[in-house]
């Protein structure tokens, strides 16, 4: 299935996307999955997840393989993946 993350993160498309098991997922601009920390908008440590970030947190758990790529740098401190223990 080839599919954008702006479709799958539409409610009545998430929970069926988020429902498969799958072989390999291949996210594309994976630096628009981030999820904000609360400290970098002043409210704490938590971290914020964008539906983005929450769709490919799913994909990601329910995947055997999981490829992210990026050509834009993000800073670590600002910034968590969808595999990251954020």
């Amino acid at each position: 299935m080839i599919d954008s993350l702006d479709y799958a993160k539409q409610d009545e498309v998430r929970e069926h996307v988020w429902s498969e098991l799958w072989d390999l997922v291949i996210i594309d601009e994976a630096h628009k999955c981030i999820a904000f920390t609360k400290s970098s908008l002043n409210q704490g440590d938590e971290a914020e997840k964008t539906k983005r970030y929450q769709v490919a947190e799913r994909l990601a758990a329910n995947s055997d393989h999981l490829l992210l790529l990026t050509a834009t740098p993000t800073t670590a401190t600002t910034t968590a993946s969808p595999t990251s223990s954020a």
